[in-house]
């Protein structure tokens, strides 16, 4: 967050009240962050009312906010007992000051789901939604702090909105936020993901979802081209060296062998960058949609594999048979970085075998 200048959380223009079937959802409070003269600086966090099948606050502000947020519900029509969910994108003191005013309510905050002392299974920290209906979910998105939590409400005027606490700082926020990140890179993920789901991300902002149309649905390993660059170019530059040197004869002595381990050696490493993507792309399994609509990596943090248990393939809605299509390209690309490293590794033999012996071409038989 840039404390260098007064932020307001929600900078989009669109509505503070956005309708919708079944759910409504509104902004009581908009977030802000502004700096202070002696270096400190003033923030807290927006609160959202989702009303209608169920009533359910996401934040409730800082304790400086209880009075605030009592008489904005009751301009609503309601009271703090009327509210039977309470979330709590994450456990920063701006955004779960007031849970106190909820003691019959069923309390979301990060990974943990409680009613009363009771506390209720969940996957969140396996990285699976928490459906409450079916229009309104809650999804991980970590990266802010460990457990940061968003919640996904579809049907709205708006279309799909994600109110999304500290996932985004503000509209057009670039780089400020990764210096409240505890992990930037996690967090950029998710961003990324929001973009794609939803429509609106509330602490309101809009988000270029069709802009973003399919550009974050490929998986990373897939982006870092190991097939191409490393089993292909870098593989590939070697193998014509050695073939067209060797058919002038240049391999035939010491220095030539010498410059054949060198290309030999750039070929397996482009074949282990290309294994060790493809593994890593095995290991994590596709992005794809899940049932609720949110589009992710189900199997990234699973505590089950994947590849040992074709029953959890069904998580995956959309592409059609995504994960059958991983498994077999990342495969076919781990058996062949497997091929060029031995084809490789038996040319840098080779090739230190004529640097060390030389090589019998040219002598004359006695």
């Amino acid at each position: 967050m840039d404390k260098n200048r007064s932020i307001r959380k929600s900078e989009s223009g669109i509505s503070s009240d956005i309708s919708g079937q079944p759910y409504c959802v509104s902004v009581l409070k908009e977030g802000y962050c502004t700096a202070e003269p002696d270096g400190t600086f003033r923030a807290d966090g927006t609160i959202s009312l989702l009303t209608g099948p169920q009533t359910i606050l996401v934040d409730t502000g800082g304790p400086w906010d209880r009075d605030f947020l009592v008489a904005k519900l009751k301009e609503k029509g309601l009271t703090p007992d009327n509210v039977a969910i309470v979330v709590g994108t994450h456990g920063h003191s701006d955004h779960v000051g007031n849970l106190g005013l909820f003691p019959n309510a069923k309390i979301i905050v990060g990974c943990d789901i409680s009613v009363g002392d009771r506390y209720l299974p969940n996957q969140l920290a396996e990285g699976q939604p928490y459906p409450i209906d079916n229009f309104v979910s809650v999804i991980p998105t970590p990266g802010h702090m460990g457990r940061d939590v968003s919640v996904l409400v579809k049907g709205t005027s708006e279309g799909t909105v994600l109110v999304a606490g500290d996932l985004f700082e503000r509209c057009h926020d670039e780089d400020s936020w990764k210096e409240l990140s505890e992990n930037p890179q996690i967090q950029e993920t998710n961003r990324q993901m929001a973009l794609q789901i939803a429509d609106v991300d509330r602490a309101p902002r809009l988000l270029a979802s069709e802009q973003a149309e399919g550009n974050y649905r490929l998986t990373d390993e897939i982006k870092y081209m190991g097939g191409v660059l490393g089993g292909g170019v870098l593989v590939l530059i070697p193998a014509i060296h050695i073939h067209s040197t060797g058919n002038r004869g240049c391999c035939a002595n010491r220095c030539g062998m010498f410059l054949s381990i060198i290309f030999a050696a750039i070929g397996m490493a482009g074949a282990l960058y290309s294994g060790i993507i493809a593994v890593v792309a095995l290991i994590k399994g596709p992005v794809c949609m899940l049932e609720n609509g949110t589009w992710c990596r189900p199997f990234a943090n699973s505590t089950e594999s994947y590849l040992e248990d074709s029953d959890l393939w069904d998580i995956c809605q959309e592409p059609k048979d995504i994960v059958m299509f991983n498994i077999g390209l990342f495969s076919i690309l781990v058996l062949t970085a497997c091929l060029e490293v031995f084809l490789c590794g038996f040319q840098m033999f080779n090739g230190l075998f004529g640097c060390i012996c030389g090589t019998c071409q040219n002598k004359e038989v006695a």
